[in-house]
């Protein structure tokens, strides 16, 4: 058993945190999906043919699990480098007519005036484009927060400000402003917050059922944020399934770092990213520690099986035909396997949001019975 597997069960043991009565059909099917999907992968390399692997798991329902699309990928950042980048050499250039303008002021009482409107017209297009290349960056900066703002919402349609804030490392404050430009910007075209801004939808169409229990969706998610802010120290158990995910991350980025191959290395940071996902998802919602850490023992193991027959086949003095296509077939059974995993992560993540209806529906009843249904 390996380290994560041990610190998973333990939780699950001293906690109590799922018992296996209670594990819902839909969940046990996620599991399930999981273990076929890791099945394929090692059988596949256990055989050293992985030309059939990703056929068999675009089969698995995960693999075809299509969620509709509110949340929309940020325009390419790269025009943004140039702005800074000619703007920024513009800028530059024109401290030569500062070194002008000043000399002539200093040096020549005839032409001071001059002087000065050279110094005053150079100093004001240096700060023009200085303005130009700070907005750039700060742009190329809200594009880069955006992205993990994204990772996160196309998998849900409703989001705790503080979670993302937590996931993205950041504060509310900023988080609010973020999705409010995004929504503005098109990029979440149907986005609306909650009240006080505690929680944000993706859709309209969740929004339009926020609208007709208004008063429990508020309630509810109040509730969720103080139980989040109560949750600051986390227990002991926690810390270290956190502390093992941030090293399976660590391990991704040297896997990263050997394998030099552009194709590998997007799959990479895409596999690094679902790791995350799943390992902030354990530590806002401890609850769910056992269910995501049998999700992960599927999924971390698989996917380091791949890699290192990889590396293997890289280091091999003969690199021939046969070594070129089972790197090929790696390559593709890493983009599978990763969309396989998301579409079971995504399964996860509609499990919770039917938890979530169940809950508001306990809490609408209850909010009948005090008399509280009407008050905003």
């Amino acid at each position: 058993m390996g380290k994560l597997d041990f610190l998973f069960s333990k939780f699950k043991k001293e906690k109590n945190v799922v018992d296996s009565q209670f594990v819902s059909e839909t969940s046990l099917d996620i599991l399930e999906q999981a273990e076929r999907a890791a099945n394929i992968v090692n059988e596949g390399i256990k055989s050293g043919d992985l030309s059939g692997v990703c056929e068999k798991l675009e089969e698995l329902p995960s693999a075809n699990n299509q969620r509709e699309q509110f949340v929309f990928d940020a325009p390419p950042v790269d025009i943004y480098y140039w702005i800074i980048a000619l703007f920024g050499v513009t800028a530059a250039a024109f401290f030569y007519f500062v070194f002008i303008g000043a000399g002539t002021m200093a040096l020549s009482s005839q032409f001071r005036a001059i002087g000065s409107g050279i110094l005053v017209g150079a100093l004001l297009v240096i700060a023009f484009n200085i303005l130009v290349s700070y907005r750039a960056f700060l742009r190329i900066k809200f594009f880069k927060r955006y992205s993990q703002y994204l990772g996160i919402l196309k998998h849900k349609n409703v989001g705790l400000v503080d979670d993302l804030a937590a996931y993205v490392g950041g504060d509310a404050e900023c988080v609010i402003k973020d999705l409010k430009l995004s929504v503005k910007k098109g990029m979440i075209p149907q986005g609306h917050f909650g009240k006080d801004d505690i929680f944000f939808m993706v859709s309209d169409e969740v929004y339009d059922k926020y609208l007709e229990k208004k008063a429990v969706y508020d309630r509810y998610y109040k509730k969720l944020s103080e139980e989040r802010m109560r949750m600051k120290e986390r227990p002991e158990e926690i810390a270290k399934i956190l502390n093992a995910g941030q090293s399976y991350v660590e391990k991704i980025k040297e896997y990263n770092d050997i394998i030099k191959d552009n194709s590998i290395s997007e799959k990479l940071y895409r596999m690094e990213d679902i790791v995350k996902m799943i390992f902030h998802e354990v530590d806002i919602n401890p609850a769910n520690a056992d269910k995501l850490g049998m999700f992960m023992n599927y999924y971390l193991p698989t996917t380091e099986k791949l890699l290192e027959a990889y590396i293997d086949l890289n280091e091999k003095t003969d690199k021939g035909l046969s070594a070129y296509k089972m790197k090929k077939d790696i390559d593709s059974t890493l983009d599978t396997i990763n969309k396989s995993f998301e579409g079971i992560l995504d399964q996860f993540y509609q499990e919770q949001e039917m938890d979530i209806i169940s809950d508001i529906s306990a809490m609408e009843v209850m909010m009948a019975q005090e008399g509280l249904q009407d008050e905003d």
